[in-house]
């Protein structure tokens, strides 16, 4: 009888379902810069469990991206939880044979002290490639998923391993412009391709530094074509009196990531002033600045560069008759020492000065 039931219990726990856990993983694009290109593996599981040993494995199209033969921990990939303490050093090797395939190998050396895997994406590696061509697709590919619970004994249940097809080069921003008049700035640009665009947020400071955004022009998503854009920002009333305004593009992805356009300045030629001196650029600079003003009517003009002091250093104008309209002049500072200088504008109405920091 005792044989018996035992023999009974024993069938009972063979036929009992067993709990098996589902996992998830993607890769997270990080970097498209048309040079590099990085992405993020992640994982995520059904009910939150601590993870064993693990084989991860992908393939990548070697016609875009190129990476070592010999890649190197903390250079060429960083396991962000699998690496150190209870696991082996996590490692990413490359298959040599067809030099298209890399596998995350992970380890567990101490059972049932694994490292939790949530129910929200959790960060397992990042894999950085160099960009062999930026109008080629990157083509990601999970080709093998062996993932262990913390026993390392049962394998979980793959579920969704979403693959990754995009150009490594997302918006070629071919150009950039702005131009202003009568209270109005027409800001212009073009794309050669975009690549999950959703649009560009345009941004407009005062000063070059502090940055406030404005409006929001969609784009094209996904496009071999070329695109051209247009806004037109109706300045302020309170900022028409500034000399001078900056712009700048930030290009937004579909996954949130951003990238920032270069910086086009605008100048604003007050109606009450007869001459207005902009800022120096570049300021702080090394050798060689450009100094430029905009004259309202045509009139005698002095320019002069001072020291700390007080003390002229260069002398760019005296009183020097000159038309209506924008000057400018490259002012070569290598013969002074470095320091704080200033940029003095002095017309028959008045004089402006500008900072300048000659920095070595």
């Amino acid at each position: 009888m005792k044989t018996t039931v035992l023999l009974l219990i024993a069938l009972c726990f063979s036929v009992m379902p067993v709990g098996a856990t589902t996992i998830d993983g993607r890769f997270l694009a990080l970097t498209n810069n048309g040079s590099a290109y990085s992405v993020k593996v992640q994982i995520k599981v059904d009910a939150s469990k601590d993870m064993g040993g693990a084989t991860m494995q992908f393939s990548f199209n070697t016609s875009s991206l190129s990476f070592p033969n010999s890649p190197s921990s903390g250079t060429h990939y960083t396991f962000q939880n699998f690496s150190g303490g209870s696991y082996g050093t996590a490692t990413v090797t490359k298959t040599i044979a067809n030099g298209n395939t890399l596998s995350l190998n992970i380890e567990l050396l101490t059972d049932n002290a694994g490292t939790t895997v949530g129910t929200g994406w959790t960060d397992v590696a990042t894999i950085n490639f160099t960009t062999a061509n930026a109008a080629g697709n990157s083509n990601l590919q999970w080709t093998l998923v062996e993932v262990y619970d913390e026993d390392n004994a049962t394998l979980w249940s793959n579920g969704l391993w979403d693959n990754l097809n995009s150009s490594p080069l997302p918006v070629e921003l071919v150009a950039f412009s702005g131009r202003h008049a009568g209270g109005v700035t027409a800001l212009r640009w073009t794309t050669a391709s975009e690549l999950n665009n959703t649009g560009f947020v345009v941004e407009r400071a005062t000063d070059g530094r502090r940055w406030d955004s404005i409006s929001f022009v969609p784009g094209h998503f996904s496009s071999d074509l070329r695109h051209d854009y247009e806004y037109q920002d109706i300045v302020p009333a309170e900022l028409i009196p500034l000399p001078m305004l900056w712009y700048r593009l930030r290009q937004v992805d579909r996954d949130g990531r951003v990238e920032y356009s270069q910086i086009v300045r605008v100048s604003l030629p007050s109606a009450t002033a007869v001459a207005v001196l902009h800022a120096p650029y570049p300021n702080p600079f090394a050798r060689v600045t450009v100094l430029s003003f905009t004259l309202m009517e045509a009139q005698p003009v002095t320019l002069h560069v001072i020291d700390g002091a007080g003390r002229t250093v260069h002398r760019l104008h005296d009183d020097a008759l000159l038309s209506a309209g924008s000057h400018s002049m490259r002012f070569d500072g290598s013969g002074l020492p470095a320091g704080v200088y200033h940029v003095v504008l002095r017309t028959s109405r008045g004089s402006e000065t500008r900072t300048l920091l000659l920095a070595r």
